[in-house]
């Protein structure tokens, strides 16, 4: 049976909502509820800090244009929340931007992107750049013992993009080791191709992001294993977590450097 919230109870909700919103880039002190609603991770506000912000989506145009809306006419909270969101401190001073568009653009969460640039030790055998919002897989690869479960982890991490009907491009993640040895870096590499054979098999591109400054060993050896059966992008320096995307861009400096971006999004 179908029970209707009372209106004050929506508004205490939204008004919660609009708070953790706040919380969730760091205009209020972060409370143990933030926790609960994000589900991969929040954003590193110690070492960002934005200076303006915008909304988009359906809610954005009732936090815009309120006047435009009357509660509950959508059969949801949205005119609610975007009121409430309204009232917050995102509204305090010159903090918000609105934007040309803000129904017809939709996003979920908050988010934020930071650019690098990965050079000098990267490996790549195609130039067909740029690549967009291709999700990480991050792997715990830290140390030589991580290699005993990377293939079984390999394939359950990839099994989530290849499920259904639909094929999803991914980029594989991870910290990787300082100053390996040759035989270290064949051991990896021979590692990777196990847990990757599958797509190998397929003809699927293989895209690799290190944290230690080791693609271009990785990427060699990557090569030469492969055979050909499939395209590598191998690059290093870049730091990316679960749930985050990258675009890499079109090569600079006569090919030696790749912008690439990383995306977050929190999603709450």
């Amino acid at each position: 049976m179908e029970t209707k919230i009372p209106t004050k109870e929506i508004s205490t909700i939204c008004d919660r909502m609009a708070q953790l919103v706040e919380e969730a880039v760091g205009l209020k002190p972060e409370t143990p509820w933030l926790k609960k609603i994000v589900t991969n991770h929040s954003i590193r506000k110690k070492e960002i800090k934005a200076d303006k912000f915008t909304f988009s989506g359906g809610v954005a145009d009732c936090i815009y244009y309120p006047e435009n809306y009357i509660p509950g006419q959508f059969g949801d909270i949205g005119v609610e929340l975007g009121r409430a969101i309204r009232k917050t401190a995102f509204f305090d001073g010159a903090l918000t931007i609105r934007p040309q568009e803000t129904i017809r653009a939709t996003v979920v969460g908050a988010g934020n992107h930071s650019m690098e640039l990965s050079g000098s030790t990267i490996t790549y055998t195609e130039d067909d750049f740029p690549l967009r919002d291709i999700p990480i897989v991050k792997l715990k690869l830290e140390n030589m013992d991580d290699l005993v479960t990377l293939p079984e982890n390999m394939k359950k991490q990839i099994s989530i993009y290849q499920s259904g009907n639909g094929k999803q491009e991914f980029a594989i993640a991870f910290s990787g080791i300082s100053n390996p040895s040759f035989i270290e870096i064949e051991k990896i590499t021979e590692t990777l191709c196990k847990g990757y054979d599958e797509e190998i098999q397929k003809g699927s591109r293989l895209i690799i992001i290190i944290e230690a400054d080791i693609a271009k060993a990785v990427g060699l050896s990557l090569k030469r294993k492969v055979n050909g059966k499939c395209k590598i992008i191998c690059i290093d320096s870049i730091h990316a977590e679960e749930g985050d995307y990258i675009d890499i861009g079109k090569p600079m400096t006569a090919g030696r450097v790749l912008p690439v971006v990383v995306k977050t999004l929190i999603f709450i």
